[in-house]
């Protein structure tokens, strides 16, 4: 006797991943940094019906200029020691305040920057199936909507040294979103029509009868202009503005513009690396760390970018100092200043770490030479010291 053979449908089972899992929206914030041209995202989900995880906080940063979409990390399930160091590593070096968003807000402004980062490439790819939902579901503002968004992401102006450096700092990113609104329409147009996307290092501004008169020194890719221009302001607005002279510099003679004294000491580390590793290294600071072949490097920043509100703007006025790490047990420490670097050196004493450093020597510096050892193939700030100095 012959049976028939069953028919059977298969149904798929397992539990989904948690990524798939769907999520209701909590919170976001962005920071109010538009105008530097950077800017972070976070969002606040919670995860529905999936035993693995119940929260999913995402964090983006934007580059307003080029890259778009620049970076991504993830916190599942509030992970505190883990927000805290995207908090200071990657959100506190903007040197902005949270800005509380909506949901279509931030979607919004995912859609705007991920959109960016596709169209200029390469695309930026990490934690990719993480926020594919963000990419599947492309979110769009109307114009009113977009501008009060512009507005929340861009802190008050406060005086005109911020306007006119902001304005020239926009202008040479041809970042005219935003420098939209730093005008009264007649002030927008393309300042500096003839270069390529160019990075501002320094700004003099100084009154004078016609309004106030710019010394710009720009970047193009290794190469060094000084542009001049004079900017109008009325009531806080740029009203008009009108191009002067350029000049191409040396490297040289840029790198004289830009120098600054720097303050620098050296500690010998005098355990052991996997003792001294053990103690956790404090910062009160907000710091970018980067790997060299001899060390590495932490950068703290100032909590906010009051540079930017000077007569005399530097880009890297935003640097509160250095701390660099040697593979051969040197700890050094530097910045632009007496106060800043004695400042850090009692928040040195005052950690654990603290006990496990002999201080060597401190130097007063014309110019800062922390970068160039770092860059060095020396292992030694001694010897990298002998080496520029021209000593035995």
């Amino acid at each position: 006797m012959e049976y028939e053979k069953p028919k059977l449908r298969l149904i798929e089972g397992g539990l989904c991943d948690k990524t798939q899992a769907e999520k209701r929206f909590v919170s976001a914030f962005v920071t109010d940094t538009r105008l530097m041209g950077q800017l972070a995202m976070g969002i606040h989900w919670k995860i529905l019906d999936h035993p693995e995880a119940e929260d999913l906080y995402q964090y983006f940063s934007f580059d307003a200029e080029e890259c778009g979409l620049d970076n991504y990390k993830s916190v599942w399930d509030g992970n505190v020691d883990a927000m805290d160091h995207i908090r200071q590593t990657m959100i506190g070096p903007l040197g902005g305040q949270d800005v509380i968003i909506s949901e279509k807000e931030a979607r919004a402004l995912f859609t705007e920057f991920y959109l960016k980062n596709k169209e200029n490439g390469p695309t930026f790819r990490a934690g990719l199936h993480e926020y594919k939902f963000l990419i599947d579901e492309p979110v769009f503002l109307s114009e009113e909507e977009d501008h009060n968004l512009l507005v929340k992401m861009c802190k008050p102006i406060e005086t005109v040294e911020e306007l006119v450096n902001y304005y020239i700092m926009r202008m040479c990113a041809k970042d005219f979103k935003a420098a939209a609104l730093l005008t009264d329409g007649e002030g927008l147009f393309d300042l500096f029509e003839e270069y390529p996307l160019v990075t501002l290092l320094k700004n003099s501004i100084q009154e004078n009868e016609e309004g106030y008169l710019c010394h710009s020194l720009l970047d193009k890719d290794g190469y060094y202009d000084i542009v001049v221009t004079t900017v109008i302001v009325e009531n806080m607005k740029v009203t008009s503005a009108s191009r002067g002279s350029k000049m191409g510099i040396s490297y040289q003679e840029a790198a004289l513009m830009l120098s600054q004294p720097e303050f620098l000491t050296v500690y010998r580390i005098i355990v052991g690396p996997e003792e001294f590793e053990d103690r956790p290294l404090e910062f009160n600071y907000n710091v970018m760390v980067t790997e060299y072949a001899n060390g590495r490097m932490y950068m703290a920043f100032n909590k906010d970018n009051s540079h930017v509100n000077n007569r005399v703007f530097k880009l890297s006025g935003d640097v509160f100092g250095l701390y660099f790490i040697t593979y051969n047990g040197e700890f050094i420490v530097a910045s632009q200043s007496k106060e800043s670097i004695i400042k850090m050196e009692r928040d040195l004493l005052h950690q654990d770490i603290g006990s496990f450093l002999l201080p060597t020597g401190k130097f007063e510096f014309q110019e800062p030479v922390l970068l160039q050892f770092a860059n060095s193939d020396i292992d030694f700030f001694e010897e990298f010291l002998e080496l520029i100095t021209g000593d035995e």
